[in-house]
C-alpha cells in the first residue's frame, strides 16, 4: 500500500471512528460496517461510504418500517426510505461537502470537531424523530424526503397517515 492509499485508509478509519463514537453514545449498535437503532415500529439503519472515484465519503441513513415486512437487519439499500446526510437541513452549509472530502485541505482537528458536532446535532435528533411511524409521517409531510428515495409501499404508507 503506497503513502498516499494508507493515509486515505486512515483517514476513512477516523471518520469511521467519529461515528462510531457518536453513534454508539446514543444507543446504537454496531454491526460490520452499519449502525442500528430500533424502536417497536421502525429500524434506523446508518453507514459510511467512499466514493470509488475520490476521497470522498457519505453517509447513508435508511429507515426499515416494520409494518411493511420483518427483516432484522436490513442494509442501508434495502431499507424503504434512504437518504444521504448530506441532505439534512444543517449540511447546507457550504463547506460541508469539503467536511467528508479527504481530497479538501482542513485542519483534521476541525473536520473531528465538525463532524462530531454536525452526527450529534444533525444526524442523531433526525433520525430519533423517525424512529415511529408518526415521526416518518411528519418528516413526510413537511417534505424532508424530497431528496430521499422512498419504496413505493412506503410512499403509500405515509401518504395515507399523513
Amino acid at each position: 500500500m503506497d503513502r498516499i492509499s494508507r493515509f486515505l485508509y486512515a483517514m476513512k478509519n477516523i471518520i469511521r471512528t467519529i461515528v462510531d463514537r457518536e453513534l454508539r453514545s446514543a444507543g446504537y449498535q454496531r454491526l460490520g460496517s452499519r449502525w442500528y437503532k430500533s424502536k417497536p415500529e421502525v429500524a434506523v439503519v446508518i453507514d459510511v461510504q467512499r466514493s470509488v472515484y475520490d476521497a470522498q465519503h457519505f453517509i447513508n441513513i435508511g429507515f426499515w418500517i416494520k409494518d411493511l415486512g420483518l427483516f432484522d437487519k436490513p442494509r442501508t439499500e434495502q431499507c424503504h426510505i434512504k437518504l444521504r446526510a448530506s441532505s439534512l437541513p444543517l449540511a447546507d452549509d457550504e463547506d460541508f461537502g469539503k467536511l467528508l472530502n479527504l481530497d479538501e485541505e482542513m485542519d483534521e482537528g476541525e473536520r473531528e470537531r465538525r463532524w462530531s458536532n454536525f452526527v450529534r446535532n444533525a444526524i442523531l435528533p433526525f433520525c430519533d424523530d423517525n424512529l415511529s411511524v408518526e415521526g416518518l409521517c411528519k418528516t413526510y409531510s413537511k417534505g424532508q424526503f424530497r431528496d430521499a428515495l422512498v419504496l413505493k409501499g412506503a410512499h403509500a404508507l405515509l401518504q395515507s397517515l399523513s
